[in-house]
């Protein structure tokens, strides 16, 4: 009896040790232990995946893609009766993104969608094809404010940069817009913008509402070249000053006014330089643009209120100053020959001068003393 036991168990363990072996209905299967190696791979699971269980999510994931410049992408969405139907519905989604979202309308030449059934899901896979660099992607600045956008075009225009985009929804920021502020930052800053440039500006996918805006600047000449004229302007400026021997408000007006009288005034530009400090100050020829802006210069350089108007003379166009003497402002025009007085109030202006006085700090009368003789100051030679 006890051999009969002993034989049962041996046999018992024979499965174990050979593998597992079952008897079912005269069926034997055999089922092998794990070992590396083996025959059989482990299944392969995509590490991808983000499900996606709504059109919005989906949208907001390709849209994803595009700000993080991925070329391609797989998801999970939902099982649909109809996956032909289903594909269509996602590949309009995804030309939609492409032609009338900020970012796709801005880097997106097209994207396509591919299902493939997996059981209980599918698999999306995505494909994107960009017109843009990565690199322009990730320059893209956000802008929240009038004076934020301010701040980056001031930045952008002294670095004499190729282009600005950005990404906004302030409905003031149009292209009109941005054509006057490159304009007024440009007369502002004299000696941090050696001369303005063209531009054009597009919006993506349009002029409202969430957009994405490039500016592309068309400068005159290469950013090495306008560097160099920049520093050649501040040499001429600050040379200037140096020949200035009163250190008081009138006394540094007066010789910046001498400094201007042996530069030849244009009433047309010639080139695009004659609307420029630099052109006035040392090309020594300019319009009455170029005057003003060399004359802020000067101020601007020594920390003096000084601004530029935009007026009529004798009915045409003319720019001129207003500077602060003394706490107070005046009127001040360095391409004419007014010998007899500098410094102008508003009622000594007015009449052959004209100008949108409600712009400009009002300046209540003339400035005494007055000037007795031609300023004999000269440029330095170049």
């Amino acid at each position: 009896m006890k051999r009969l036991i002993l034989v049962l168990m041996l046999l018992s363990l024979l499965p174990g040790l050979l593998g597992c072996e079952s008897v079912l209905d005269g069926e034997v299967s055999v089922i092998q232990p794990y070992a590396v190696g083996n025959s059989q791979p482990a299944m392969d699971y995509p590490e991808e995946t983000l499900i996606l269980n709504t059109d919005d999510e989906f949208r907001a994931a390709v849209e994803n893609m595009i700000a993080n410049g991925e070329a391609s992408a797989a998801f999970r969405i939902p099982l649909s009766e109809d996956m032909e139907n289903r594909e269509t519905e996602l590949e309009e989604y995804c030309q939609s993104i492409a032609l009338s979202s900020p970012l796709g309308s801005y880097a997106v030449y097209y994207i396509t969608c591919k299902l493939t059934p997996i059981v209980s899901y599918y698999t999306c896979n995505v494909t994107i094809t960009y017109k843009r660099s990565t690199e322009s992607l990730q320059n893209i600045t956000r802008i929240s404010s009038a004076r934020f956008f301010e701040s980056r075009l001031l930045s952008a225009l002294s670095g004499y940069e190729d282009s600005l985009t950005f990404q906004t929804s302030v409905d003031s920021l149009t292209t009109d817009y941005i054509i006057s502020e490159i304009e007024r930052l440009s007369q502002e800053h004299p000696l941090m913008i050696v001369m303005p440039p063209d531009a054009g500006i597009t919006n993506y996918p349009s002029s409202t509402g969430t957009r994405i805006t490039e500016i592309d600047f068309q400068w005159s000449y290469t950013r090495l070249v306008l560097s160099d004229m920049q520093n050649r302007l501040l040499n001429n400026v600050d040379d200037i000053i140096s020949r200035s021997e009163d250190t008081g408000d009138y006394g540094l007006l007066t010789s910046f006014y001498g400094a201007f009288q042996n530069i030849t005034l244009l009433q047309e530009p010639i080139n695009p330089l004659s609307n420029t400090a630099y052109g006035v100050l040392v090309g020594k020829a300019g319009t009455s643009l170029g005057f003003a802006l060399g004359f802020k210069a000067l101020c601007d350089r020594l920390g003096m209120d000084c601004k530029i108007i935009d007026g009529w003379l004798d009915g045409k166009e003319h720019y001129w100053n207003l500077v602060n003497c003394d706490g107070s402002w005046y009127h001040i025009d360095s391409s004419e020959n007014t010998a007899d007085i500098l410094l102008f109030g508003d009622n000594s202006m007015q009449g052959r001068y004209f100008w949108a006085t409600e712009e400009y700090p009002s300046c209540p009368t003339d400035y005494s003393p007055r000037l007795n003789s031609q300023s004999d100051f000269v440029l330095p030679e170049e």
